[in-house]
């Protein structure tokens, strides 16, 4: 993901997506290794994706309304990559 400290944009963006789709997958499945090596990789942008998968698992989508809007859902976990991405040089 890193390399002489630039991170490979492809690379974050696969990380994101396969981390969603170990919490994602509805089949029961053994993904511990996958997600102790992902944990290892980038422990704050672990930490990103499981805090949105979680406020994402709590979100009513049944129940879409003025009040009730994924907007702060989405909102705080752009606000939180781009905090974490915010010093790093990513290509």
């Amino acid at each position: 993901m890193k390399n002489f400290g630039i991170y490979n944009s492809q690379s974050v963006n696969l990380f994101i997506g396969c981390l969603l789709s170990i919490y994602a997958d509805h089949i029961e499945n053994d993904y511990s290794k996958h997600l102790k090596n992902l944990k290892e990789k980038d422990i704050a942008l672990f930490d990103i994706v499981i805090e949105f998968w979680k406020s994402w698992e709590k979100f009513d989508i049944e129940n879409i309304n003025a009040n009730n809007s994924d907007f702060e859902l989405i909102g705080n976990f752009i606000y939180n990559i781009r905090a974490w991405a915010s010093n790093k040089k990513i290509r």
